[in-house]
């Protein structure tokens, strides 16, 4: 809550021309209705609707990383009636794996950090280990027989949960998809 409760300092405070908003907002959210991007962006909807006294509408656009999202924002009038709730993997990650239709550099700009999601490992409970130590004992005791899952291939989950097989010196293979009879048994999934 104090990153949200900077943010709208930080925006209310900063000097506009005419008033703000001058219409209706949107925040796009760059995930599907009832993830985490979507929860937080409609937290933070429903804030600045209450300080701004005009509605802030979330509107998904979820694929390509987060990618689809920020391609809209970046083409948006620069006027502040666009925003967009970003992660890492649609702006960090992604400019790097795939060609985007926007310069993530120059086409939008961070405003503020709203919230920090750590990622964990979790193992399914047919998994002998319930420690992280007792994990690695497992993987290295037998090479090449557990896969992780993860939300798909360059996420911030599957980068996370590869630097975890190599600092663990065990190489992991392919990921399984998260949908995949695979992910389910046998496994440890990389999660956020």
């Amino acid at each position: 809550m104090r990153c949200i409760a900077i943010f709208l300092l930080l925006w209310a405070s900063a000097p506009l021309a005419q008033q703000y908003p001058a219409r209706p907002v949107k925040i796009m959210a760059g995930a599907s209705p009832g993830g985490g991007i979507d929860i937080i962006s409609r937290l933070l909807a429903d804030k600045f609707a209450e300080r701004f006294k005009q509605p802030f509408v979330v509107e998904n656009r979820p694929g390509a990383s987060n990618t689809l999202a920020a391609d809209f924002t970046a083409r948006a009038a620069p006027d502040g009636h666009t925003l967009m709730v970003a992660t890492n993997t649609g702006q960090a990650i992604a400019p790097h794996l795939i060609k985007l239709g926007f310069d993530a550099q120059k086409d939008i700009q961070p405003v503020g950090l709203v919230v920090v999601v750590p990622n964990v490992v979790v193992v399914n409970t047919g998994v002998p280990a319930r420690t992280l130590d007792e994990l690695l004992a497992l993987l290295k005791a037998r090479p090449n027989e557990y896969r992780f899952a993860s939300v798909g291939v360059g996420s911030t989950q599957h980068i996370a949960a590869e630097l975890f097989m190599r600092r663990s010196q065990r190489r992991s293979g392919p990921p399984s998809s998260p949908t995949s009879p695979r992910s389910s048994n046998r496994g440890f999934r990389a999660s956020r």
